[in-house]
């Protein structure tokens, strides 16, 4: 796995194009600010709970060596339904050509 951050430099096209042929995995971390700017309010999405009419999801991540609670703004499984959903229309478009298994 690659990962890229201030100490390992500038991402560049050749890098990512190295790292698509040799690694497992490719991690980029960054630092984001909502739409509205710095300090406005982000909405994160809500789900349904069994007691409660909504409920956010949590997670503790470790920030500056301390464990701090973090709201969920985007998970792997909405970030999936999303690549799927585009793989999908590049396949339909004929813009990508990819095996395709029926069962």
């Amino acid at each position: 796995m690659t990962e890229h951050n201030e100490a390992h430099g500038t991402l560049t096209l050749h890098r990512l194009r190295d790292a698509v042929g040799s690694d497992a995995a490719f991690r980029v971390s960054s630092r984001l600010v909502s739409a509205g700017g710095q300090g406005d309010k982000v909405f994160p999405p809500t789900y349904a709970a069994d007691r409660a009419p909504t409920l956010y999801v949590f997670e503790d991540r470790r920030i500056g060596g301390k464990t701090v609670k973090t709201v969920l703004l985007d998970s792997v499984a909405s970030q999936a339904n999303r690549f799927e959903l585009a793989l999908q229309e590049a396949i339909d478009e004929g813009e990508l050509g990819i095996p395709l298994l029926q069962v």
